[in-house]
């Protein structure tokens, strides 16, 4: 997967092809609570490796980038546990 662009606002962003399978992973299940195992198997190859942490850096890029003049971001931490998006 290539890198990509979404629009947050009107405005598009430019995503790398890592954070936009991730993004795309949490749009497809709103409001439910992906633990970083889930988004390993929809986001990652069978035959890549990532840590939970490789996904809270790729997650912190990703809310840097979608952020809007002081709105709150798109993706919520339940820490500990995963990620989601609002409904």
């Amino acid at each position: 997967m290539k890198d990509g662009r979404v629009t947050r606002g009107g405005a598009d962003v430019v995503v790398s092809a890592k954070e936009l399978a991730i993004l795309i992973a949490l749009l497809r299940h709103p409001g439910r609570l992906l633990s970083h195992a889930q988004l390993l198997d929809e986001a990652w190859s069978c035959d890549a490796e990532a840590s939970p942490e490789v996904i809270r850096v790729h997650v912190k890029n990703l809310r840097r980038k979608l952020a809007m003049d002081g709105r709150g971001g798109v993706i919520e931490t339940v820490h500990g546990i995963g990620y989601r998006v609002g409904t």
